[in-house]
């Protein structure tokens, strides 16, 4: 996958499953799931994965799309976003 994301899909902070989510157990608790007590946590490198928990992007997938809203090259139609921005403050 580009951008050196290898978990595009799963959670970096989550309670397990396929997708690392677990629905009302977020990032740093406990809950219950089929009688099993677990816990939410951070996984090693958070640059790995796009989403942070069920809702958050990581830092780093938010740097990338800044970066390409900065550059333009995410923007359609194409328009100057620094001088366009630059010149409304």
């Amino acid at each position: 996958m580009p951008l050196g994301i290898e978990y595009p899909f799963k959670a970096c902070c989550g309670a397990g499953g396929e997708y690392n989510f677990v629905s009302g157990i977020g990032c740093g608790s406990s809950g219950y799931v089929n009688g099993t007590l677990v816990k939410s946590e951070r996984c090693s490198d958070p640059t790995l994965h796009l989403i942070w928990d069920n809702i958050h992007p990581t830092e780093s997938f938010a740097r990338y799309v800044a970066e390409g809203v900065l550059s333009e090259s995410y923007l359609r139609p194409k328009f100057d976003m620094k001088g366009d921005f630059l010149r409304a403050m």
